[in-house]
């Protein structure tokens, strides 16, 4: 799942990687997104359903086994990957996200901080009130850290840019204490912001794929 302003086609680099470990991957475009329909996302408020309604349609279309299958994804998909591994914990054997957030509001705190300083109130409240007139949502109500808390037994990663300016690495740690499943993993990635997660020397491609080859269901 890809990040905001972002589109499946920038995941295929990553795909690519995932394949030669022996994963399918299936990339999709989310709301607000590339070609999908909808015209704004809401950070997991309505696309919690999406991966698990793309998965069964993509085993009926190309007829492969949809099991086991794991969920991945990058900032806001890493989110959204954490509340749909939460809302429905069937389809997927084990989740793991790069640079997501924890609460949508802190973010949108720390960038009215950040910009506006002594008017980081007001402007704070002004997103709210545009996000909720044109998105239709509250952006409150986006708490992937929550979710976190309902991922008791699933295997989960948390990765995070130690350098991110966007999503304190804060944010990861609330994840990460949060999830009360035993089989969870943390990992910092040295000198990375939130977009370069991907591209320090550090091997963490191979390191999601070890995870996730180590989290599969014995059969």
């Amino acid at each position: 799942l890809h990040g905001h302003t972002g589109r499946k086609e920038n995941h295929l680099p990553v795909a690519e990687r995932l394949c030669a470990a022996g994963f399918r991957c299936l990339l999709v475009d989310l709301p607000g997104h590339g070609d999908h329909p909808d015209r704004f996302a809401s950070f997991g408020v309505r696309e919690v359903g999406l991966p698990a309604a793309a998965l069964a349609e993509a085993a009926r279309q190309f007829a492969f086994d949809p099991q086991p299958a794991g969920l991945f994804g990058i900032s806001q998909g890493g989110a959204i990957a954490l509340q749909a591994a939460a809302a429905d914990r069937d389809p997927w054997f084990a989740v793991a996200e790069l640079s997501a957030f924890a609460d949508l509001d802190a973010v949108i705190a720390n960038q009215a901080q950040r910009w506006f300083g002594p008017l980081r109130l007001p402007a704070q409240a002004m997103v709210r009130w545009l996000v909720e007139k044109r998105a239709g949502y509250d952006p409150s109500r986006v708490r992937p850290g929550h979710a976190a808390a309902k991922l008791d037994r699933m295997p989960v990663l948390i990765g995070h840019g130690d350098d991110d300016r966007f999503v304190p690495p804060e944010h990861a740690r609330q994840i990460y204490d949060a999830v009360p499943s035993p089989r969870k993993q943390f990992l910092t990635i040295t000198g990375a912001g939130h977009h370069t997660v991907l591209i320090t020397p550090q091997p963490v491609y191979a390191t999601v794929a070890k995870f996730f080859l180590d989290s599969l269901p014995v059969r």
